[in-house]
């Protein structure tokens, strides 16, 4: 393949006009080894002998660079040619390179939110055990009981009161995601999803608080 085409559309003292094309192709083996849009390295290969050693072949893509330089000597020669006494001088800048660093973060933070976002919501089940078995302990469950207390209304007590303190933490924490951090994993979900997703966690979190209480004696 060829390695760049150059076509001249006109060319006299008073206009220049070319179409410069430069062949980008990924791979090197579609390019001559021309030195400008590639470039190729021999490297040493170090091995027992050390008065044997083998040549690697390294090439590095610079199309972008040759097509510049390609257009830069045009230029030079034309100008030259019409003003003898006029010398161009060029070179390359790139632009300075800002990484977006927040975008890149917030790549990790959801990485690791995998696990640390369900930890997070699942605080709240050791507090929900640590209230029913320190009842169990001090006896005040079997007190209410004396004074007429259903074991019926006091699960049910029991578990919405967890739920409201549940939704209370889980409330600031969702808001607290969406609204200050704006972190993709809060502002990109859905959030009908997101509630049903949250409100089915803290009725999983109050239920399982009543089941593993029923095997445990101390607060």
């Amino acid at each position: 393949m060829p390695d760049g085409i150059l076509k001249i559309n006109k060319s006299n003292e008073k206009n220049l006009n070319y179409k410069l094309q430069i062949n980008d192709y990924s791979y090197y083996q579609y390019h001559r080894n021309n030195g400008v849009t590639k470039m190729g390295f021999s490297t040493a290969l170090s091995g027992d002998n050390p008065q044997s050693k083998e040549l690697d072949n390294n090439f590095m893509m610079r199309p972008v660079e040759g097509s510049l330089l390609l257009a830069d000597k045009i230029n030079q020669a034309y100008t030259k040619a019409i003003f003898n006494d006029t010398h161009v001088i060029s070179g390359m800048q790139f632009m300075p390179f800002k990484p977006k660093v927040r975008a890149e973060a917030e790549k990790a933070i959801n990485c690791i939110g995998d696990i640390v976002y369900p930890v997070l919501t699942a605080l709240s089940l050791p507090i929900f055990m640590y209230n029913i078995c320190l009842e169990k302990e001090n006896k005040l469950i079997q007190n209410m009981k004396i004074n007429g207390m259903k074991m019926t209304n006091y699960w049910l007590v029991t578990s919405i009161f967890n739920f409201g303190m549940y939704t209370l933490i889980i409330s600031c924490y969702y808001g607290f995601g969406k609204f200050v951090s704006g972190l993709s994993f809060f502002t990109e979900s859905n959030p009908t999803i997101m509630i049903q997703m949250y409100v089915g966690w803290g009725l999983n979190q109050v239920a399982l608080s009543f089941l593993f209480s029923c095997f445990l004696q101390d607060s």
